[in-house]
């Protein structure tokens, strides 16, 4: 959707009488039990089917500020906790959730457009939804898989070696590495470059400059950082973060 096309919500002013009277109300709490819950569940097909019925009939929030942009940042906020309340419910690990959350939260703080932050808000939901359908996936793995996981996600920054991972797990390194590949069908090496690179593309909606995340993701180099990007992504850390408006 075009940013000249994007139907802002529309803002309801306090006051009974004026509801009653313009028709004008809050988006039912039907339709955003529905959305919330297409999020917790990690249905990216319903989340988009309500989103489509949502949009099409147009939101309705009340006001929060006369500031047209503040307002905005508020219904971010709220949006954004309820969206990973409903992911944490969803399976979504707590600490994940946050920081996601602390995330999106930081980015809206930059952007400087009511249009900028409700089309982000929408790909964060998308984000959002697609990152609880895959700790369901996760839910199921052996209890060894999923500690190998929690290890690798909190080390992305440095060396992260099989035998590491073997005494962390209480298994052999050769063991570990094929129980992973046979639970999650990727080798331990192929699921850290993808969790490497997935927090680069997040860290590239922030402060940080493309060089700064491959060294502290621990790539060899910088043009090696970009070819992995390009290659999972299909542009560049750079073009990345341009299409964010950074």
């Amino acid at each position: 959707m075009e940013p000249k096309t994007l139907k802002l919500p529309e803002i309801v002013d306090d006051g009974l009488f004026e509801k009653i009277e313009h028709g004008k109300w809050h988006t039912p709490y039907e339709q955003e039990i529905l959305f919330y819950s297409a999020i917790g569940s990690g249905d990216v097909r319903r989340l988009d089917r309500v989103m489509h019925t949502i949009l099409n009939d147009g939101l309705a929030v009340g006001r929060m500020s006369a500031d047209s942009l503040r307002q905005m940042q508020y219904f971010a906020v709220c949006c954004v906790t309820l969206a990973t309340r409903y992911a944490i419910q969803g399976g979504m690990p707590q600490t994940a959730a946050y920081d996601f959350a602390d995330k999106c939260l930081m980015h809206i703080d930059t952007l400087r457009s009511q249009q900028e932050i409700y089309r982000y808000l929408q790909d964060a939901a998308y984000e959002l939804t697609e990152q609880v359908r895959l700790a369901k996936q996760n839910r199921d793995y052996p209890q060894a898989v999923k500690d190998c996981m929690v290890y690798i996600e909190k080390h992305l920054h440095g060396k992260i070696t099989l035998d590491e991972l073997g005494e962390h797990c209480a298994l052999r390194g050769d063991y570990l590495s094929r129980l992973f590949k046979k639970t999650t069908g990727q080798t331990v090496s192929a699921y850290i470059m993808d969790r490497r690179l997935e927090t680069a593309k997040a860290m590239l909606g922030g402060k940080y400059s493309h060089s700064a995340i491959g060294y502290y993701l621990g790539f060899s180099s910088e043009s090696y950082f970009i070819a992995c990007f390009r290659k999972k992504f299909g542009m560049t850390p750079r073009q990345y973060a341009q299409s964010l408006g950074y």
